[in-house]
Formats: C-alpha cells, sequence, structure tokens
C-alpha cells in the first residue's frame, strides 16, 4: 500500500511528498481547495492554515 513518508510545505497550495516506494512528487492542491465550497475546505482556504499541516500516522490518514 503506497503511504506518505514525509511531506513538507513548498508554497502557496504546494506540498513536497515522499512516499514509502522512494517516489517523490509535488501536490498541488491549489484548485481543489480554493474551488471547492464544502465547509471543510474554508479554513484550508487561509494560507497561513494550509502552509501549517501535518502528517498524522496514527490512523493511517494524511491530514491536511
Amino acid at each position: 500500500m503506497l503511504e506518505v513518508n514525509q511531506a513538507e510545505y513548498a508554497g502557496d497550495y504546494k506540498i513536497n511528498l515522499l512516499f514509502n516506494n522512494g517516489k517523490t512528487g509535488t501536490a498541488n492542491l491549489e484548485k481543489s481547495i480554493c474551488n471547492d465550497k464544502q465547509p471543510v475546505f474554508l479554513k484550508l482556504k487561509e494560507p497561513h492554515r494550509f502552509k501549517n499541516f501535518h502528517v498524522d500516522h496514527g490512523d493511517r490518514k494524511s491530514v491536511v
């Protein structure tokens, strides 16, 4: 199963990711967060809140 081992804020709404298979990538979440009208994303639309995300491995979910 693919998992995120490390995630770092990369500016704007981007996150650099390192996966458990050694591959890396950058997720640009700007369109996903800014264009979504669901209340769950309201706080993340504020850049200072978005950049303070963390990855929670306790329940096997990545949390932004």
